[in-house]
């Protein structure tokens, strides 16, 4: 009975640490959706005036930390509102755990954010809600690399918080 239990735990722990992940994704990626995730990522930051920082010989990062981002689709409203299936979505950087999103830094693109989440299957959805869960994404650009894409110009880390 103990080494059945044993090899429980075992079995446990380690899906544990097998779903506990740091993605990294490149647009070399051969996965053509994924290989537009990075340069889309950058985008969006950039778009919602998140700052390049100058690493070494070309190559800049920008970075977000605790970005949450809330979706709600708006369909149990009332039809007689004009509200009703429009959905929400909104996107906060520095926010916290489980606000849901409520406090942080607003981004300006939460729609395109949320959906680059989604290519990543960061959201967990139900009964018209998704929210999504980064405590910290950080993309690179390596200006040596001229080819815009599928060449390693843009890799984006993502900590998913699992």
């Amino acid at each position: 009975m103990k080494t059945q239990i044993f090899a429980a735990l075992v079995t446990l722990i380690a899906s544990m640490n097998a779903s506990a992940a740091v993605k990294t994704i490149s647009d070399r990626d051969p996965n053509e959706t994924l290989a537009k995730v990075p340069q889309d990522l950058v985008t969006v930051l950039r778009n919602s005036g998140v700052p390049f920082r100058a690493l070494n010989n070309g190559v800049y990062s920008v970075s977000v930390k605790d970005l949450d981002c809330g979706y709600h689709a708006n369909s149990a409203l009332d039809p007689s509102s004009p509200d009703a299936a429009v959905a929400t979505t909104i996107c906060l950087a520095n926010s916290e755990p489980g606000s849901r999103p409520q406090k942080g830094q607003k981004l300006a693109d939460s729609i395109a954010l949320s959906k680059v989440l989604g290519d990543i299957q960061l959201e967990d959805c139900a009964m018209g809600r998704c929210f999504s869960w980064a405590p910290h994404i950080n993309c690179t650009v390596d200006t040596k690399v001229e080819r815009f894409s599928g060449a390693g110009r843009f890799a984006c880390t993502i900590d998913d918080g699992n």
